[in-house]
């Protein structure tokens, strides 16, 4: 059970999946490494039930299908918090209530 990428490996038929010439490699490691993380993340080892709420900070590839998979679970509350808007909205678009996240203050030294 484990991923890899190189030229020649001696692993289990059910750990192979074919990539069809066409396909570009960008795509399939996305789709590879990504969505299985994230899905299962979020339905499986997070075990997200119907009603729960969901916190999940930045949206990457991982993540957003964490979004997704949370959704798919039933998460009735899904916080995404991520600084870039365009990730927040994509976030929002399938399912999640987003927020940017708290600007940093910076701390005062006490004087001694």
């Amino acid at each position: 059970m484990l991923g890899t990428f190189t030229e020649r490996a001696t692993i289990s038929q059910h750990s192979v999946v074919t990539v069809d010439e066409w396909q570009p490699l960008e795509t399939a490691v996305l789709v590879g490494c990504g969505v299985p993380t994230g899905w299962g993340n979020a339905t499986y080892a997070g075990g997200v039930h119907p009603g729960d709420t969901t916190v999940i900070y930045g949206v990457g590839g991982i993540e957003i299908n964490a979004v997704q998979g949370a959704a798919h679970a039933g998460a009735l509350h899904m916080v995404v918090v991520d600084p870039v808007r365009f990730k927040r909205d994509t976030a929002k678009e399938l399912g999640a209530r987003t927020r940017s996240p708290p600007r940093q203050t910076p701390r005062r030294r006490s004087a001694s």
